[in-house]
């Protein structure tokens, strides 16, 4: 579960920004997801 912390944050920050703009936020969140992993 805890493999990557970057992933654990980035994943967080996209929850909290899930409500206002979960389109945007969510492709953003997985180009950047991407260029991490």
């Amino acid at each position: 579960m805890m493999k990557s912390p970057l992933k654990s944050i980035i994943y967080f920050h996209i929850s909290k920004k899930k409500k206002r703009n979960s389109r945007i936020k969510q492709s953003h969140a997985l180009k950047i997801v991407n260029i991490v992993y």
